[in-house]
């Protein structure tokens, strides 16, 4: 990750549940040389144990940065499943100024896309076109 130069860095299908991250994030900070430099946010799935989940881990240097969860489809259990962060370097604070007005200067978003599930179970849901969740992800991103 040093060598790289990697100030964000994002990891899908974590499987934790939420009595888990601490474990977890500690041993991560100390693999990345130490949790005083890295910030983390973490979405776990609460609709299934040991299931999907998203973390993003932000390098503290790179400014005022904030992670929370992104609901795409609130009625739906994929949206319970801790499949989205949305993360925001501000545009006020951030190192190398610019930006403007104070709105975000950048947005990444770790998404795990829910698949089509055993036997193609979810397949309509993921493409249908209109109310799916690949249209609704598009929204939200949208908004």
């Amino acid at each position: 990750v040093d060598e790289e130069g990697v100030d964000v860095l994002m990891l899908q299908e974590t499987k934790l549940q939420e009595s888990h991250v601490a474990e977890v994030e500690a041993a991560l900070y100390e693999a990345l040389g130490g949790g005083e430099a890295w910030r983390a946010a973490w979405a776990c799935s609460t609709a299934r144990k040991g299931y999907a989940g998203v973390s993003t881990l932000w390098r503290r240097r790179v400014g005022d940065a904030a992670c929370r969860p992104l609901s795409v489809d609130p009625a739906h259990e994929a949206d319970r499943e801790g499949r989205a962060l949305l993360w925001e370097l501000s545009g006020a604070s951030a190192a190398g100024g610019g930006g403007g007005g104070g709105g975000p200067r950048l947005k990444l978003i770790n998404v795990y896309v829910p698949n089509s599930g055993a036997d193609l179970q979810r397949l309509e849901y993921r493409t249908d076109r209109a109310a799916g969740w690949d249209a609704r992800f598009r929204a939200a991103i949208a908004a």
